[in-house]
């Protein structure tokens, strides 16, 4: 029985094993498949991992700070050394100012340099020069007003230093004579106010300071016509361009045709019967104007008060024979004799 057991258990099972292990050698290839395929999908993570390794770690976010602080700190120092240099320039400066300034002497002593009284004598001038102007308007603007032909600067000047009339009067005469074109500015200095009704020039109306320089710069005109009038052949006549001449007799009728249409010209107010009065003095007196106009003109501007300046006026002089056309006659009124 021994031998029987030993002969059936080694060939057997050895020989059928192989034969056994057959069905699962095809099944290696379908293994290998997917696995290679894998592998061939492989290499772009192998490349990002050679990417990856390379980067070297970014430095803290304090590190960059310090370096911020580095730089300000330097610009901080070359910024102190220039204040230094600045405080010492300024030091040496006032020191220098210092040395040329006289020293000062003691309240209780007497004597007084005389390079100090100088000083004080100007300064005391310059304080009553200032004084004056404050008082006194300024020539220097009027002149430059009438050099540069600024009727609108004029008119404005004028009507903010009414309350200095006497020294308008007498500076803007001079002031004038400058002007390139002296009538044509005073045409234009005029304005149109002459065209709007009495009723727009009422009690404390702001047009009325408008209205009195225009008048104004009509009274500085004549005075401005009788200076130097002895080195003149035509006593008291100005040479007028033909187009402001013509411009001027238009505004004239124009004047007298408003107080027509508001009752006549003896019924005219005083500054506006004085100021076609001056104005006709100035230009001439039109053709269509009556002597009643005239007259009536003379009668209700008060013109006793502004007979030396309508006497300058020749072109006025030559519409009343002998010149002598005023008398205080009607009841105290002033009379016209032609």
């Amino acid at each position: 029985m021994a031998t029987t057991v030993a002969a059936v258990t080694p060939p057997t099972l050895t020989a059928e094993a192989s034969p056994s292990v057959d069905p699962p050698g095809p099944e290696e290839p379908q293994d290998l498949t997917p696995l290679t395929n894998h592998q061939s999908d492989t290499p772009p993570q192998s490349q990002e991992s050679e990417t990856l390794t390379p980067a070297v770690p970014s430095p803290p976010l304090f590190i960059n700070s310090i370096s911020e602080l580095k730089g300000l700190s330097t610009a901080i120092t070359a910024f102190q050394e220039c204040y230094e240099d600045l405080h010492s320039h300024l030091d040496s400066i006032k020191a220098a100012i210092l040395s040329k300034v006289p020293p000062e002497t003691p309240q209780g002593t007497s004597s007084v340099a005389p390079s100090s009284l100088s000083n004080l004598d100007v300064c005391e001038e310059g304080m009553l020069q200032k004084l004056q102007q404050e008082q006194n308007p300024p020539k220097s603007e009027l002149e430059g007003l009438c050099k540069m032909m600024c009727s609108r600067g004029m008119r404005k000047y004028l009507a903010s230093n009414l309350s200095h009339l006497e020294k308008l009067r007498e500076e803007v005469p001079k002031a004038l004579k400058l002007a390139p074109n002296p009538p044509k500015l005073v045409l234009e200095c005029l304005g149109k106010f002459f065209l709007q009704g009495s009723k727009a020039f009422t009690r404390n109306s702001p047009m009325i300071p408008a209205r009195e320089a225009s008048i104004l710069i009509l009274e500085c005109f004549l005075l401005m016509m009788g200076m130097d009038i002895t080195n003149e052949k035509d006593k008291g006549v100005l040479d007028i361009e033909k187009a402001v001449r013509e411009e001027a007799e238009t505004a004239a009728l124009a004047w007298r045709k408003r107080l027509v249409f508001e009752g006549g010209v003896a019924k005219a107010s005083q500054i506006d019967a004085r100021g076609l009065l001056l104005f006709v003095a100035c230009f001439g007196v039109p053709a269509s104007f009556k002597r009643e106009d005239i007259r009536d003109l003379l009668i209700a501007a008060n013109a006793k008060e502004i007979v030396g300046v309508l006497q300058k006026s020749q072109t006025l002089m030559k519409k009343i024979p002998g010149g002598a056309f005023f008398s205080y006659e009607f009841g105290g009124h002033v009379g016209l004799h032609i």
